[in-house]
């Protein structure tokens, strides 16, 4: 029997923890840009290429994404139409792929996911393990200049297990990099390099975290880059010590 395993790549929840890196490794699937903003037309490109030395298929699927009890939520979708939805891409071949969006923009800004799978090659043996890719692409429409980020930090512990969550409260979404825990005297108490995740407007996320007693009673302030401007903010509640 062949077992298939996905490499998964983009702005999707990827981990079991937030300060646990999981790196996909190298494959013959790429796509551009990693995310899509409609503002001034209704279509929008992704381009997908085959880098590797073999032929591969992909399919894409939209979703509507939203956000509850502190997790992603993916929901299928038809307000966005991706044109072809399914490739075929020989070595070193470039596929241009139309998003469009369909019916009227609602007020607000509105979220969706675009899934890109590889499919297993089912001209390779059956038996032994097959590695695919699958990305995530956050998509965008209806985003107002004006709109705001209000971000409200705070850890929580639940059936002995630690989260850091926040609250947007503000009504454009939150793009969290480069995300560290600070002590009061400043020390690093964790890190995590690179996109952490975000957090959609009026909506909340939550994400394990692996720290010691000592460390979660001593966390103090959040510093992360937002939307690529770096903030330093409080955490609004602590871990008491016992």
């Amino acid at each position: 029997m062949r077992r298939v395993f996905k490499l998964i790549r983009g702005g999707l929840v990827l981990l079991t923890s937030l300060f646990a890196v999981n790196e996909a490794g190298a494959a013959g699937l790429s796509v551009t840009p990693i995310s899509l903003d409609f503002v001034a037309t209704p279509v929008q490109a992704l381009w997908l290429s085959n880098t590797g030395t073999d032929p591969l298929h992909a399919q894409l699927r939209v979703f509507a994404w939203s956000q509850a009890d502190g997790n992603d939520q993916l929901t299928p979708s038809r307000d966005l139409v991706v044109s072809p939805p399914m490739i075929a891409l020989q070595p070193g071949q470039r596929q241009l792929v139309r998003v469009i969006r369909s019916g009227a923009v609602g007020a607000g800004e509105r979220s969706y996911r675009i899934l890109v799978d590889e499919l297993p090659d089912p001209m390779k043996p059956a038996q032994g393990l097959q590695f695919v890719m699958q990305f995530s692409i956050p998509v965008f429409s209806g985003a107002e200049p004006s709109a705001t980020v209000q971000l409200d930090w705070r850890l929580e512990l639940a059936d002995g297990k630690l989260s850091l969550a926040t609250d947007n409260r503000g009504n454009g979404r939150a793009k969290i990099t480069d995300l560290k825990i600070l002590a009061a005297d400043g020390r690093v108490l964790r890190q995590r390099p690179g996109l952490v995740g975000y957090v959609l407007a009026g909506n909340n996320r939550r994400w394990p975290i692996t720290l010691g007693e000592q460390e979660a009673v001593a966390a103090s302030e959040i510093e992360a880059r937002v939307n690529g401007e770096e903030v330093r903010q409080k955490l609004r509640s602590r871990i008491d010590a016992r």
